[in-house]
């Protein structure tokens, strides 16, 4: 399989790396007015609010965890026993959240039509309802730009080092294992509340 030239997740704006990406998934917009069930809630500092709100930064980042990977993943499972895919997945890709898979994540994105932000967790905030256009999941990266891949093996001393240390020794150039972030391409602001 070709090495794929992923996005980087440190950047603010949507380019054609994140747009022909095979894990991004451009959402169909409906009509349908905004509810629980199709829209995204996400606390944000007020840094990044003001650079959406400012049209600087069309795209919003989450790393995937096992705590939110339901939040972000379509993981229901159909009438025949399955869960969506990616259809970039090969035959013999590996199902989980941290598969590197060559590249490819192995499951489809929550299709959401809004994103709600707020600032903090303050009950006066600023919030934002934004149209979402689609989202595209990408491998972590260092603060060197290179994919940070690992694999399930123990390290000693793991327990004293920093995160850093911890990342600078788990680090393989080949490793099976990736950390994953979803960035939602954002649209139009359909509500903005500035207090």
């Amino acid at each position: 399989m070709e090495n794929i030239v992923h996005h980087n997740p440190n950047t603010n704006v949507v380019d054609e790396l994140f747009l022909n990406s095979p894990n991004y998934f451009k959402f169909e917009q409906t009509e349908e007015h905004p509810k629980k069930e199709n829209t995204l809630y996400l606390t944000i500092k007020q840094k990044w609010f003001d650079e959406i709100v400012a049209g600087r930064k069309n795209v919003e980042y989450r790393d995937i965890k096992e705590t939110t990977m339901k939040k972000y993943l379509d993981l229901t499972v159909r009438g025949d026993n399955t869960i969506l895919v990616n259809e970039h997945l090969p035959v013999d890709g590996l199902l989980g959240i941290f598969e590197y898979n060559n590249g490819i994540f192995c499951y489809v994105p929550r299709i959401y039509q809004y994103l709600n932000l707020a600032v903090g967790y303050k009950k006066d905030r600023d919030t934002a309802l934004i149209r979402v256009k689609g989202a595209c999941i990408m491998p972590y990266r260092l603060e060197d730009g290179r994919i940070y891949r690992f694999n399930d093996e123990m390290i000693e001393g793991v327990e004293t080092m920093s995160q850093g240390e911890f990342i600078k020794t788990s680090y393989r150039e080949n490793g099976e294992l990736c950390y994953w972030t979803i960035g939602y391409q954002l649209g139009e602001i359909v509500e903005l509340d500035k207090k």
